[in-house]
């Protein structure tokens, strides 16, 4: 019998009010029976540094950011191996770090190359603005103003932010 893993859900809150008067994100929790729904402390959001291993599941079409040799960055049915893990890291100017577990590669977006893996190198390009949509949280590169978009039409990709659920992901982390 395969034992299930329990997974708790990241979901970061960051409203502009609190931005503005230089507080950090709100805090609210949400339990459900093996998954949680929390946000940063306040304290917690203003260091620099890592806040761990996730996978991120897309909103609409339930796939998980993916990053293989083979097939690339894209998304696929969650399976929350390593392929699917990435390495959150909140730098000093507020921006945010996806780095895979398998390839060690960042999540980048550029007009040239589009959106996928590349070798980690601390450009812009790599540099992902997180921010509260409806349903959950919405990756917005730094350089590019693009979203992280999944649909069944046209895979994972860059897009124009929009606010649907196609540019909406939920944060799991495993909890031992």
């Amino acid at each position: 019998m395969i034992a299930r893993k329990a997974f708790l859900v990241l979901a970061i809150f960051v409203s502009a009010t609190a931005l503005v008067l230089g507080a950090g994100p709100t805090v609210s929790a949400e339990s459900h029976s093996t998954r949680t729904s929390v946000t940063l402390q306040a304290s917690d959001a203003q260091k620099s540094g890592p806040y761990g291993w996730y996978s991120l599941e897309n909103i609409e079409t339930g796939s998980c950011i993916d990053d293989s040799y083979e097939a690339g960055l894209r998304g696929y049915g969650c399976h929350f191996q390593k392929w699917q893990r990435f390495f959150v890291e909140r730098k000093s100017n507020g921006y945010y770090y996806l780095g895979n577990e398998a390839t060690q590669s960042c999540i980048d977006d550029s007009y040239q190359f589009g959106l996928r893996g590349h070798p980690c190198n601390n450009s812009p390009y790599q540099e992902w603005h997180l921010y509260e949509t409806a349903t959950g949280i919405a990756l917005q590169n730094r350089a590019t103003g693009s979203c992280i978009d999944d649909s069944y039409q046209h895979g994972l990709r860059g897009y124009a932010c929009n606010g649907n659920n196609h540019q909406s992901f939920a944060f799991w982390q495993e909890v031992n």
